[in-house]
């Protein structure tokens, strides 16, 4: 089964390099547009690497609007996605995903390199589990990369991508879905940041503790005298967090939020929730994680995509197609 996922991953990645101009990869705003490559067992395998191109430029988020679907952020934030899942660890067995600006010495490569070649200025790796004030829920960890850079001065844009599962403490969180009741706080522990308990109780806290350091980077960083632009995205695990973080950021009115998801498990059961405006959902329709996991009845935030409901999604379920690791 895994033999054949990759090799479904490899063609429907090739697809990207034939039709990319019909994917939105061209915008009508400043920005550049780069020839990259995708590497990694995720991405069809590391000896067969797809080219593609990557559009951005603080134009790109400063000018256009929030509230309508923009397959040139769409694109970017899919290759973004696609270059959280590397880790150093893989390099010696072959095994990197990493997305490679056509020229650079992939020797030098690291996890920040990416954005930092697209122009981000602050850039950090942050990996919860590592923090040892969370002594509890251990689990519930999130892996995820912050970045800032200052327009002008009059600008700070922020970026925030949200890693999905790559290991078996991301996978034991999200099937860890929580019960409001004395009996489970009785087997479990008490649970002091799962404060939304209509969500997920795993997923709830990952995205919590994930909000936590995006908040103190954007306190460090930004500047109240310039306009805020937050870009969040994230694929799996990572787009439920993008979700929790975008209904926040899209309820902050002092923020300009952008929130594209890429196969997002439904993660909250609470009747009538409101439908955010800038909380895009791209789900491919045969992912059994975003269409049963956990329940029938959960739901995610903002707009839903399916496969055939723009032409875009055609794309971005070729470049962050969900994980079986």
């Amino acid at each position: 089964m895994m033999r054949g996922w990759k090799k479904t991953l490899a063609f429907l990645l090739a697809f990207v390099l034939v039709f990319g101009s019909l994917t939105g990869f061209k915008s009508n705003t400043k920005t550049s547009t780069i020839p990259v490559t995708v590497e990694g067992t995720i991405f069809g395998g590391a000896g067969q690497p797809i080219k593609t191109e990557l559009t951005y430029g603080p134009d790109l988020l400063i000018h256009s609007n929030n509230k309508k679907y923009d397959k040139t952020i769409a694109g970017l934030s899919a290759l973004l996605c696609a270059d959280s899942y590397f880790r150093d660890k893989d390099l010696a067995n072959g095994k990197q995903n990493r997305v490679l600006v056509d020229g650079e010495d992939a020797s030098q490569y690291t996890h920040t390199t990416l954005l930092k070649k697209l122009g981000f200025t602050e850039v950090e790796y942050i990996e919860t589990y590592k923090e040892k004030k969370y002594s509890y829920d251990t689990n519930d960890s999130s892996t995820f990369l912050l970045a800032h850079e200052n327009v002008d001065n009059k600008y700070d844009i922020f970026v925030c991508v949200a890693r999905g599962c790559f290991s078996s403490s991301d996978w034991l969180s999200c099937f860890d879905l929580g019960a409001d009741t004395s009996a489970y706080e009785t087997l479990t522990g008490k649970h002091p940041e799962w404060t939304e308990k209509n969500q997920q109780k795993g997923l709830s806290i990952a995205a919590e503790r994930t909000n936590e350091f995006l908040e103190n980077f954007m306190k460090k960083y930004g500047n109240p005298a310039r306009k805020s632009i937050v870009l969040l995205t994230g694929h799996s695990k990572g787009g439920v967090i993008a979700n929790i973080l975008g209904a926040k950021m899209e309820e902050n009115k002092k923020v300009k939020s952008f929130t594209y998801a890429f196969n997002t498990p439904k993660f909250d059961n609470k009747p009538g929730k409101k439908a955010y405006k800038t909380i895009y959902n791209v789900v491919d329709d045969g992912d059994l994680f975003s269409d049963h996991f956990p329940f029938q009845k959960e739901r995610f935030y903002g707009l839903f995509f399916g496969p055939m409901s723009i032409d875009l999604s055609i794309f971005l379920r070729r470049v962050v197609i969900h994980i079986l690791c």
